[in-house]
């Protein structure tokens, strides 16, 4: 049987239509991320659980689960959205609200301690794409790769590298807030207001993790430059 040039165009139209992806929906779903990386040990502990189990690849991590890294340890998780957070040695992270259940407040992530790097993908609007409880500040994540560092003295140093970030507490209170846009920087003290966000500063102590993650956020589309422009 022979078909016609109309049925032609409408099978293409269809299957063109379902080649694009939907667009995301504000309030969309990110849980559960998945484990894609892990470069020496990581362990995750389920809701609920008292013991924590090794974390492997492939691995998925839903709403009220932990996941931690030890000394030496990278482990990356990506959303189901796609973005990316990227613990680094001592860092544990409890995923909160997945973005569906709060309204429209954006998912949320409690830290404790470590180097978190948040790449997240571009979205247009001025939405949140994450927020991460941190010691004293909240971190909203807009867009880009945003840096969180807990110091051994409890405060919180959050740089944007590229995209832009709002650092706000204490908690949901949000009695300041200290917006940040590309190569800013904010330090979060105990106790205390933080100054007015300034120019990102050279850090030797956390070059070697710029550099693999600026290089990690090229390779992957979250934008960004080279570590040594």
């Amino acid at each position: 049987m022979r078909t016609g040039p109309v049925v032609v165009l409408l099978l293409g139209s269809l299957a063109a239509s379902l080649s694009v992806a939907p667009p995301r929906r504000v309030g969309a779903a990110e849980w559960p991320v998945t484990v894609v990386t892990v470069a020496g040990v990581g362990d995750t502990l389920r809701k609920g659980r008292t013991t924590w189990t090794r974390a492997e690849l492939r691995d998925e991590v839903f709403e009220g689960d932990a996941v931690r890294t030890a000394a030496a340890t990278r482990l990356s998780l990506r959303t189901v959205t796609g973005h990316t957070l990227r613990m680094g040695p001592g860092t544990r992270l409890v995923l909160l609200a997945d973005g569906t259940t709060a309204g429209d407040r954006a998912p949320r992530v409690r830290m404790t301690g470590g180097w978190l790097w948040v790449a997240a993908l571009p979205v247009a609007g001025a939405r949140s794409q994450l927020d991460i409880e941190v010691g004293p500040a909240m971190v909203s994540v807009l867009r880009g790769g945003v840096a969180v560092r807990v110091n051994r003295d409890g405060s919180v140093m959050v740089r944007t590298h590229h995209g832009g970030a709002v650092a706000s507490g204490p908690g949901d209170r949000r009695e300041w807030e200290r917006p940040m846009s590309e190569r800013q920087e904010v330090l979060v003290p105990i106790g205390a207001a933080p100054a007015l966000s300034r120019p990102l500063a050279p850090d030797e102590f956390e070059a070697e993790w710029v550099k693999w993650n600026e290089d990690q956020d090229l390779a992957g589309g979250y934008g960004g430059r080279a570590a040594s422009q």
